[in-house]
């Protein structure tokens, strides 16, 4: 959708109950292309009920060049929290 409008926003939000797990994942590419700032809320809980941990995705958002900019919750791959990455 945003190839076909041409719009590349500079910040995305994910709030998708435990969803953020397979979004980001499947746009690993897009994503290393433009860069934009990410504001994830990440439901530890719930992926952990479905057998998935967000720590491969964090993995994978840091070898394309994000960083952790600031985070809610100390242990935030554990609890449900807040984190915000950005290739800045």
């Amino acid at each position: 959708m945003f190839l076909k409008y041409k719009f590349f926003p500079d910040l995305i939000k994910f709030d998708i109950e435990s969803y953020e797990y397979e979004v980001l994942k499947s746009s690993m590419n897009y994503l290393e292309k433009y860069k934009p700032t990410l504001i994830i809320e990440i439901h530890n809980i719930k992926l952990k009920k479905r057998g998935l941990y967000f720590k491969p995705i964090l993995e994978d958002l840091y070898k394309i060049g994000y960083k952790l900019k600031a985070k809610d919750e100390r242990d935030f791959l554990a609890k449900d929290s807040h984190i915000i990455l950005s290739c800045d």
